[in-house]
């Protein structure tokens, strides 16, 4: 069954609906959360703490050089951006993963419906 939400464009929702709602996953009020979520790790948002990771690599390397910051200091300083970057990555695969998942579910959901017509 196609989703009955209507979009902001005035047209109907291509998604298919799921449960009892008649509405799509991207649609459905229960879901509110894990999009605010989803919406919150875009790639705008990842891409800023990236940059700002690679500054603060830069500015630690600049402090090594003058004096400002022990090697060992700056070594556990790196580390633990490294960590950060690593969980930045693991975040994006995540949410590609539910993404993917969604669409999916779309996906067989529908060639259901076409296949009971």
């Amino acid at each position: 069954m196609q989703c009955k939400a209507v979009k902001k464009d005035g047209t109907q929702c291509g998604g298919v609906a799921s449960g009892p709602s008649g509405l799509c996953w991207a649609h459905n009020p229960q879901n509110q959360e894990k999009r605010r979520i989803n919406a919150s790790l875009g790639g705008k948002a990842r891409n800023g703490e990236v940059h700002e990771i690679k500054a603060e690599i830069k500015r630690i390397v600049k402090d090594v050089e003058a004096g400002k910051i022990q090697t060992n200091r700056a070594q556990i300083m790196i580390q633990g951006l490294g960590s950060l970057r690593y969980f930045i990555e693991l975040e994006r695969r995540v949410r590609e993963d539910e993404e993917f998942a969604a669409r999916l579910d779309a996906l067989e959901a529908e060639a259901a419906r076409e296949r009971a017509s």
